[in-house]
């Protein structure tokens, strides 16, 4: 007997509110994956600077250049984090889950 994984789901079959509301859990998982690529990216990019072949060439201004432009998107990061926690469609704030 196939596992209930297995077999194909209709849809249609469900109700336009469900629809919505997984079409909506959809968005929000794609989202959380696409912050999460920017996380590790923005990490890779902190200990390449940290501990990279020319981090110990790096002079003290060098450094606080990358640190501001890895602060500069960490800042765009939160602000896109609000922006998306603000929205909700019926107009109540919506509640953050970390």
């Amino acid at each position: 007997m196939p596992a209930p994984a297995d077999l194909p789901f209709d849809m249609d079959s469900l109700p336009p509110a469900v629809r919505e509301a997984f079409a909506a859990m959809q968005a929000n998982v794609a989202g959380l994956e696409a912050r999460t690529e920017r996380q590790d990216y923005l990490i890779a990019e902190l200990r390449h600077a940290l501990y990279g072949k020319r981090s110990e060439q790096l002079g003290p201004d060098e450094r606080q250049l990358a640190f501001e432009d890895l602060e500069t998107a960490v800042a765009e990061a939160e602000a896109a984090r609000d922006a998306l926690v603000e929205r909700n469609a019926d107009g109540k704030p919506r509640r953050t889950i970390y």
